[in-house]
């Protein structure tokens, strides 16, 4: 999917964040709300895919990301500010939820053939009708714009975990769960009869496991994924108000 089918139309939606020509934020072409992403190998620059997914995105519903967009030479993507708010208020009207009018909470992942990559808790912020503000959570820290604008985030690509193998567990048995996903990216995988599931590809790393039961409930694994070693879900909590945040 391309960056110019996503962006191929500014919708007339009553929202607070506005659809404009120009790029919102108050800057000059110079000092402009944007979020550059860097993909890298782990020591050069990499070639590759970045793709936008709201944070609250199920992919068992939605599974195509808000935006994609191929890196240039030196492995870098920019999206401005009006990209990511038109992406977004394109995805409302397709039943993705934005919980928080005056927030984008967004991941963002990093593909090429052989490797992948993850970042959840990117942010764009509306200050004010006009001003926006890209800024990134890590841990308990939040990382901000520099003074033009610029977001820099830089995704590793590592090689991709091909077919994770896992376990809901008794208590995701009792609950009759039928699929589980990763909230806000790509990753998602039926429940087999025996309670196993596989997912085709993961970015290394250690994940919040959602999954849906046959009642249409969502739930949240007690215990993380991590792509290090064997998972089983200990206990699941039912997570749908908090998961959709009217």
């Amino acid at each position: 999917m391309s960056l110019v089918k996503v962006l191929c139309a500014c919708l007339a939606l009553p929202l607070l964040f506005a659809c404009e020509d120009k790029v919102a934020g108050g800057y000059d072409d110079v000092e402009n709300p944007a979020i550059t992403v860097a993909l890298t190998d782990g020591v050069a620059p990499g070639a590759g895919e970045v793709a936008v997914y709201a944070r609250h995105q199920s992919p068992l519903d939605n599974p195509l990301p808000l935006l994609t967009a191929a890196s240039d030479a030196d492995g870098m993507v920019v999206w401005h500010d009006t990209d990511i708010v038109k992406a977004m208020a394109l995805a409302q009207t397709q039943g993705i939820p934005w919980p928080h009018p005056d927030t984008i909470a967004f991941n963002l992942t990093g593909q090429n053939a052989g490797s992948e990559a993850f970042q959840i808790d990117v942010e764009l912020i509306r200050l004010s009708p006009t001003a926006y503000r890209f800024q990134r959570r890590d841990g308990t820290l939040i990382v901000t714009a520099g003074p033009k604008g610029k977001l820099p985030v830089t995704l590793p690509l590592k090689p991709a975990i091909l077919n994770f193998a896992g376990k809901v567990g008794a208590a995701g048995e009792g609950l009759r769960l039928h699929s589980v996903f990763v909230s806000g990216s790509p990753y998602a995988a039926a429940v087999n009869a025996d309670g196993g599931f596989t997912l085709p590809r993961l970015a290394a790393g250690s994940y919040e496991l959602k999954a849906k039961s046959q009642e249409g409930k969502i739930y949240t694994s007690e215990n993380a994924l991590n792509t290090d070693s064997a998972f089983t879900a200990e206990n699941w909590f039912e997570a749908e108000v908090i998961w959709i945040e009217p």
